[in-house]
Formats: C-alpha cells, sequence, structure tokens
C-alpha cells in the first residue's frame, strides 16, 4: 500500500521562507472576517461560552430535559452552528427545566476532566431546582458525560459555578431566602460533593439590586492579578433594570461575607438600545491576549424574561486598579473587532478523534481495492464543511493557499475548508469547498472520490438525541449513559472493499452486524458487518449498513437508558445522527518527583537548558546537547500532593513557567521569580518505561520540544496532550 508520507517529507523541506509566504497568500487572497455583530444568536439565556483548542463552545438554557452545546472556530459561526445534545435526563427529580449550564476545566479527582453544572428539577414545578454535575470522559467540552450527583440534592439552589481560590475549589450559587435571592459560596472535596456548610456571599441590599424583586443571582468568578472577583446579576430579569454587579475578595476568608466588598454601583447596565444585560460568563480571545464578556441581553425593554434574551459578547479591559471595566452594552448591528488570533496563524488539534482516511482504486469489475491512507482529525463545523488536521495541528490547504497542498497553519481561510460527499459506490468524495480541488495524497488516478473514514483507537459512539452512548449487550445494542465500560468503546476497521466494520471492547472477535431491524454480534467477514460511516451535512455521522442501506437508528428517538440501537430507513432525523467522540486513554500515573535531575526529551535525546545560563525573568528554557552544567540540572520539589516546582541549579530562586501564564497551545516556557502562581506548577506522569509527562496546573497542556526537535537550542514550549505521544514523553535522571 502506497504511504503519504511524501506529503509531510515534501513539506518540511521546503522551510519556513515558504510557510512565510503561503501564510501570506493565505491572508492577502482568502482574508477571513474580522468582525462580527451582536446579537450572535437568539434564545441565548443564561450563556456560557469558551475557547479551547480551536473551537468556541458555547451552552444556553433549554427549558427542557436536554442540554445543548454548539461548537465553532469562529464566535460568529456560533449563529449557525448545528446544537448538539450532549446530555439528557429522564430522572423524574432532576428531569425538567435544564436550566443556566456551565462547563469548567477543572484538574478533578480522575485528571483534567470539564465538569458541566446545570440547574433542573421536576415536571411542572420550579420549586425543586437545584444544581447538578457531568464529569467528562476526557478532554473534549462535548463529552461524553457522566452523571455524578448533585452538590445540594435536599434545597432550591440556581446557577452554580465555580472558583478556585488558593487552590481550594468552591462552589457559587443563588437562593431564595424569604423575599431575598442571595448568593452563597460553598467548599467542595471534589467537583460533585459539598464539604462544608454554605455561608452566605451577597444580599440584594442596595437599591439598584431591588428592581421588581430582591434579587442577587449568576455568580461567576473573575480572577486578575491576584485580584479575586465575583460578578453577579442583580434585579428581577423580567425587568429591563437586570444589571451586573462586582464583589471583591478583600479579607482572607471567602467563607465570610465580611471578606467581600461589593461595588456602590453596577458595572454592566442598560445602555445603546441593548436591555437588561446580565448571566454574563467570561473567556478568553484565542491567542490569550484579550478578555471577553458574554451575556444576554434584550432588544426591547418589554421582552421580559423568556426566549427573547439572546446570546452577545464584547471585549473588555481592566482599569489600573485592577478592577474590570466592561463599559457599555455594545449596540445591536454594531461592528465588533472578532477576537484576538481568531483568523491564526495558528497551529492547534481540534476536540476530535484522530481518523483514518483511506483511499480506493475502483476497479472495471465494481471492485475497490485500497491504495493509501493518512492519519488525519476531521473537525466538522457546520454545513457539510470540514477542517483536516494533522498530528502537528496544521490544516490541510489546497492549492490556493501555495504552490502545493500542504498542510498549513489555521487562518479560517477558504482554501482550508473541504467537503465530503457520498457517491454511488458508497464510499465518499472529498473536495475543497470553493476550488473543487481534490485532497492529491491519493495512490489512484482520481482523488475526488474512494474515500473511506475509520478509526486509529477507541471511540465512544454518542447519540445526537440523548447524549448516550452506544452500548453492547450480550446480544445486540441500546444506549446508556456513559460509564467507561468496555462495552461502550468501540473501533471502526477500515476494509479491503471501502467499507468497515464495527468491532467493540466487551465483544471479542464479533463485529456488528445489521439485521432487518436490529442489530446482533456476528462474524466479521459476514456481509451484515459491513458498514458505511458518512458524514451528516449538519454534524456527526451516518452508520449505514452495506447489505440493506438502513441506518444505525435510536428506537423512537427515546432519551431513556436501556432503549434498543437497532437499524431503520433513512428518515434524515437526529434519532439517527451519532458523534464519535474520542474514547483513548493513557497509562500515566501521576507520581510523586523529588531531587535534582537531568530532564530529556526522549524525541531528542538532549537536555532542557537555561539559555546562555542567565538567571532573569523571561529566559527561555530550551534544549541542547548534555553539557552536565547546573544550567542543565534541575531541583524538583512538591508544592502539594501533586504538583511540583521545577527550578535550574544556576538560578535557585527562579522557576520554570509558563509564559506570561498562557493557556494556548506553543506557548514558551521561561524562567520567572518563584510566586504562587498555578503556572509555576507541574505535575509529573509516569507513563512506563522511565517516561514521563510533565504538565502544567494553569493550563493542564504538556511540556514539548517546539516544531524542529532535533536541533540544539529548540524552545520548549506547552501543548495539548495526546495520549501516547512521544514527543511529549521525557526521561529523568537524579543526578548527585
Amino acid at each position: 500500500m502506497k504511504t503519504t508520507q511524501w506529503m509531510y517529507r515534501h513539506w518540511w523541506s521546503r522551510g519556513l521562507a515558504l510557510l512565510c509566504l503561503s501564510l501570506f497568500a493565505i491572508s492577502n487572497s482568502f482574508a477571513s472576517s474580522t468582525t462580527f455583530t451582536n446579537p450572535i444568536y437568539e434564545n441565548g439565556a443564561d450563556p456560557w461560552l469558551m475557547y479551547y483548542h480551536g473551537n468556541y463552545y458555547s451552552a444556553t438554557t433549554t427549558w427542557s430535559s436536554q442540554l445543548e452545546m454548539r461548537k465553532s472556530p469562529t464566535l460568529a459561526g456560533l449563529a449557525d452552528a448545528t446544537p448538539v445534545n450532549v446530555w439528557s435526563e429522564t430522572d423524574s427529580s432532576r428531569c425538567c427545566n435544564f436550566w443556566a449550564f456551565e462547563f469548567h476545566r477543572l484538574n478533578g479527582p480522575n485528571g483534567w476532566r470539564w465538569y458541566m453544572l446545570y440547574t433542573s428539577g421536576q415536571n411542572g414545578t420550579y420549586d425543586y431546582q437545584h444544581i447538578s454535575v457531568l464529569e467528562s470522559q476526557g478532554d473534549d467540552p462535548m463529552g461524553p458525560y457522566e452523571y455524578k450527583g448533585s452538590p445540594l440534592e435536599d434545597s432550591y439552589n440556581i446557577d452554580g459555578s465555580y472558583i478556585t481560590i488558593k487552590g481550594q475549589l468552591y462552589l457559587m450559587y443563588s437562593q431564595w431566602n424569604g423575599d431575598y435571592q442571595q448568593l452563597f459560596i460553598v467548599e467542595m472535596s471534589d467537583p460533585w460533593t459539598a464539604s462544608g456548610s454554605p455561608s452566605l456571599l451577597s444580599s440584594p441590599s442596595l437599591d439598584w439590586e431591588q428592581v421588581g424583586m430582591n434579587v442577587n443571582e449568576g455568580p461567576e468568578p473573575l480572577i486578575y492579578n491576584g485580584h479575586v472577583y465575583v460578578v453577579y446579576s442583580a434585579s428581577y430579569c423580567a425587568t429591563s433594570s437586570y444589571k451586573l454587579g462586582l464583589l471583591e475578595l478583600t479579607g482572607d476568608d471567602p467563607l465570610s461575607i465580611d471578606s467581600w466588598t461589593k461595588t456602590s454601583e453596577p458595572v454592566f447596565e442598560s445602555a445603546n438600545g441593548v436591555y437588561a444585560p446580565g448571566h454574563n460568563g467570561f473567556f478568553t480571545s484565542p491567542d490569550g491576549k484579550e478578555d471577553w464578556l458574554v451575556y444576554h441581553a434584550n432588544a426591547s425593554a418589554s421582552y421580559g424574561c423568556g426566549t427573547t434574551r439572546s446570546l452577545r459578547a464584547q471585549s473588555f479591559t481592566w482599569n489600573s486598579d485592577g478592577t474590570p471595566n466592561f463599559g457599555q452594552p455594545v449596540a445591536t448591528g454594531t461592528a465588533i473587532a472578532v477576537p484576538s488570533g481568531e483568523n491564526g496563524p495558528m497551529k492547534v488539534k481540534p476536540e476530535a478523534p484522530m481518523l483514518k482516511l483511506s483511499h480506493y482504486t475502483l476497479k472495471e469489475n465494481g471492485t475497490a481495492q485500497l491504495d493509501s491512507a493518512i492519519n488525519v482529525i476531521v473537525d466538522q463545523i457546520g454545513d457539510g464543511v470540514v477542517r483536516l488536521a494533522n498530528q502537528d495541528g496544521n490544516f490541510l490547504s489546497g492549492y490556493q493557499c501555495s504552490s502545493s497542498q500542504s498542510f498549513l497553519p489555521w487562518q479560517n481561510s477558504d482554501c482550508q475548508k473541504w467537503r465530503f460527499g457520498i457517491d454511488s459506490d458508497g464510499l465518499l468524495s472529498l473536495t475543497n469547498v470553493t476550488s473543487n480541488e481534490s485532497f492529491a495524497a491519493c495512490g489512484g488516478e482520481d482523488c475526488s472520490r474512494g474515500w473511506s473514514l475509520s478509526t486509529t483507537g477507541d471511540i465512544a459512539i454518542v447519540s445526537g438525541q440523548s447524549g448516550r452512548v452506544l452500548t453492547a449487550t450480550d446480544s445486540s445494542t441500546e444506549q446508556q449513559g456513559w460509564s467507561e465500560k468496555d462495552s461502550q468503546l468501540w473501533q471502526i476497521n477500515a476494509q479491503s472493499n471501502g467499507t468497515v466494520t464495527l468491532t467493540n471492547t466487551g465483544a471479542n472477535n464479533t463485529c456488528l452486524a445489521a439485521e432487518s431491524s436490529s442489530t446482533r454480534f456476528s462474524n466479521c467477514t459476514s456481509n451484515a458487518a459491513q458498514w458505511y460511516v458518512r458524514p451528516r451535512d449538519e454534524g456527526g455521522y451516518r452508520f449505514v449498513s452495506a447489505t440493506n442501506g438502513k441506518l444505525l437508528d435510536l428506537t423512537n428517538c427515546a432519551l431513556d437508558d436501556g432503549t434498543a440501537i437497532g437499524v431503520y430507513a433513512d428518515l434524515d432525523n437526529i434519532c439517527q445522527r451519532f458523534y464519535l467522540r474520542d474514547a483513548s486513554t493513557s497509562n500515566v500515573v501521576n507520581t510523586m518527583v523529588s531531587g535534582t535531575y537531568r530532564v530529556t526529551p526522549l524525541i531528542s535525546g538532549k537536555a532542557l537548558d537555561i539559555t546562555n545560563c542567565a538567571t532573569s525573568d523571561g529566559t527561555n528554557v530550551e534544549q541542547w546537547s548534555w553539557l552536565n552544567n547546573d544550567c542543565q540540572k534541575f531541583a524538583i520539589s512538591s508544592v502539594d500532593e501533586i504538583w511540583h516546582r521545577i527550578s535550574p541549579l544556576n538560578a535557585p530562586t527562579q522557576a520554570v513557567t509558563v509564559k506570561n501564564g498562557y493557556r494556548t497551545s506553543n506557548t514558551n516556557i521561561e524562567l520567572s521569580r518563584f510566586d504562587d502562581g498555578l503556572d509555576q506548577q507541574f505535575r509529573f506522569q509516569a507513563a512506563g518505561s522511565g517516561k514521563w509527562r510533565i504538565i502544567n496546573r494553569n493550563s493542564g497542556l504538556c511540556l514539548q520540544v517546539a516544531a524542529d526537535a532535533s536541533r540544539d537550542g529548540a524552545n520548549i514550549v506547552q501543548y495539548q496532550c495526546i495520549a501516547g505521544d512521544s514527543s511529549q514523553m521525557f526521561s529523568l535522571v537524579k543526578q548527585n
């Protein structure tokens, strides 16, 4: 079988000069939008928005039993992004009235995970609303998720949000006490378990907090340069006087109301034809340089507290005293510059499984023969458009970008956007959205057709209707909530004729097969075990039986655990839409390390080194051939049970630090004087055979050598952690 390694060798041999020319060509010939307008989308109450690994993710109140999330590489693109149901609930105690979703990336008991907070209750009443918590399987904000519990199940509590102060996790929320809706705070032992009694955080005591009703709700954390703030919403949401207030932690005890100081005036309120701005959140721009406010608001003073509230966003700045300056709401339809770095150039690996894109030559007798394959991340970005990323975080770019197809940093250009189609033979076509050129990395004469998708590791297959996952039973398949069972781990395997088979970790030596209306496990060579995996224009995939043409189907579109997943004729609906989520696991284990070490990147065999043996703040950490000096020996000491500080012997008062505390991939690692910052704390994960990953506490990203991994002087950077990636592995050799 022909390989496609020529593409990578050809690209890197062209050098840095051609890269710069290519990026110049992209940015000038296919310029991306540089502005957007508010509102971003309608019916966007209680918004939460984050930028993570190349995409914005948003969630807003649904009022239903399903939790929706949108994803887009651009802020404006969220408007047209298909809402994805990442969770649903049928338990009568928490089934209904879903409000106020927030997803926070925290270092929990199972490592870095996304924790989804939401408010829900019982059907037909709001009297029993309370907060619940979900935990993601891995690092994808879209899950799959597992229900973990309710921190305060036996009381009315809404609008939950986390805040971490001096390494301690707290939950903030809102609760009625007589005629006053107040804010409370409670210490947490893990993201779903309260470990103490709640304490009052704020009560609506000022006139501007008492319009319509006496309300403090929607507390949100905001931490900047050592200042700890809570921004909250005040007054009744059905009035145009709904607005934002500010608390600052000015004492030592976050559980004491006396430690918090409230500003005497609101910090964000109705203006410029935008009414009742509130229930906000915060996010940073893709390059980490700007701070942004997301909030809901109405277009009329009379619209009230329902589905008329739209999602809006705008950047904000900081006053000289360290307080936030939100300004005024930007008027509807006014052009706003997109968040800094949105249009790149950037190298980033989107959160989606690494798939194998195989190409087949179609013979005269109608059969297909595998001729080539390449591993890519298929990131579906809406309306049938995908972007294809490689292991290095570069994206397939067409001939419009440069003299030949290459994988280049993301620039949000049309030449980097592709589309799959369905051919009459059942295989896929793959062409650029504007030029209609085909992907040239195939071994046959016609690269525009004959493609197939399979997986390179374990995946979860998630229902687009329920957010539950395809689960193997003794005889068939059903949906269940994610629980990390072998019966929920799947592999999609390319076959020589262009079809794929579906194997399950819990079903040895058999494959999923389609019968008349159900599924069963059978011999993998049977015709009934052959499938096609086809991307859907709205996102997700169809699983199509190659034998009878029926689709994998969630029976009656039900949300319940145990609902059968069988096969049915194509209805073109959400009950036949399934998403692929990475379920690969790593064998790394957090370990305590203490002593003086040489730290060696396994990819190069060199040593971590302080540039020119300097000792000043901002000095780069790089790699260099082993010189056996103090600039290459590092004292590693524990900060707590997991986290460590790393200091070179030549600068014992300095610590290895992520530059500027950024949380983005490809940020340099440098020296900075000791402080209590999380950007100076790292954990060591033993991966067996003397291999270690080094992960930053603030960002959750892994250390690795920058692009040119073989040369002396290559910078050490942080990058998205990838299970089993050798470029993120180090050896530790203890020094005397």
